[in-house]
């Protein structure tokens, strides 16, 4: 958390494995870390089960202890986890728990390059056809850019109008996805984040792993993030639609109180770039100093070796 409090993020949201000898565990330690940084940067737990453990007696036992944690219910859907028709019943399951609990819902969805879209297309059904009204995001949605246009529209305005969110995680799934041996991928599906925008679905760009074994980058950087998506994603960041992946669009998935949108009466939660120009900010990563509560941060003492080369902010105005 000190490498996100370090850069200025603000919340991060985080899937945990939650089956398990060590599930409990690891939830104790990061309600424990949660409320050690309460009041700095928001954390969400977002509770990751295979889909069809939802409908199992363990299942809801779990998402009441979840929601008693103030957090999130969560789901792998998609080809490799498992196949559509056998996922219904556990999503269904899931949605109905999340709506009787008050939980929003976070899916690792459709993170793959085969079977474009059978996972969104799912949970967009599911939740138009019963009409579910809980937060829902759908994080990864990769293989939606392998669609054909036409489809593609056609899933993005039933997305938008089931009310769902989208999470793209173009550095990751650059890292991961089209592995074919040892050839260099010749196709690497990202979510379709300016089709989806324009059909009126709220998309975010999130850094997702970070030095872990999925991917050995990110440092908790909402900066590097987006200079890197640029090329990526093609994100256009002096357009609106190519900034609020990373500031509105993020902060209304997670539910934030501020939208990020500087105004009077907002807190006084800045991060100043020594970049005068967007393409000085592109062209190489700039100094920045962080405003927390209208007092300049001054990086925490700490051990680790990441932040390490991190000089101190300079303090007063």
């Amino acid at each position: 958390m000190g490498l996100a409090w370090a850069s200025g993020l603000r919340a991060v949201r985080s899937h945990i494995d939650s089956l398990g000898p060590a599930a409990a565990v690891s939830w104790e330690a990061l309600l424990e870390l949660r409320q050690r940084w309460q009041g700095r940067i928001e954390l969400q737990l977002v509770a990751l089960v295979p889909i069809d453990h939802w409908q199992a007696p363990e299942g809801a036992a779990l998402a009441r202890r979840v929601a008693d944690a103030a957090g999130l219910l969560g789901g792998v859907l998609g080809p490799g986890f498992v196949a559509p028709q056998a996922a219904e019943a556990g999503l269904l399951a899931l949605l109905r728990l999340a709506e009787g609990l008050g939980c929003g819902v976070d899916l690792h969805v459709d993170e793959a390059d085969v079977q474009p879209g059978v996972g969104v297309s799912l949970v967009s059904r599911l939740v138009r056809r019963h009409g579910f009204g809980v937060p829902l995001a759908c994080s990864h949605s990769s293989s939606l850019g392998l669609l054909s246009a036409p489809a593609l529209e056609r899933l993005a305005e039933a997305m938008a109008a089931a009310g769902l969110g989208v999470v793209a995680l173009p550095l990751t799934n650059l890292w991961l996805l089209g592995r074919r041996g040892e050839a260099t991928p010749s196709r690497r599906p990202l979510a379709p984040i300016r089709q989806l925008q324009r059909a009126g679905v709220t998309v975010a760009v999130g850094g997702d792993n970070v030095q872990d074994p999925w991917y050995p980058g990110g440092a908790f950087d909402p900066i590097e993030l987006l200079r890197q998506s640029l090329a990526a994603a093609q994100l256009a960041p002096w357009q609106r639609l190519g900034l609020a992946p990373f500031t509105t669009a993020a902060a209304r998935l997670l539910g934030l109180a501020w939208d990020g949108v500087l105004r009077v009466g907002a807190p006084a939660d800045l991060v100043v770039l020594s970049a005068g120009s967007w393409g000085e900010l592109l062209a190489r990563p700039p100094q920045r100093r962080v405003l927390r509560a209208g007092q300049w941060l001054a990086p925490e003492p700490t051990d680790s070796p990441f932040l390490a080369g991190l000089s101190p902010q300079p303090q007063g105005p």
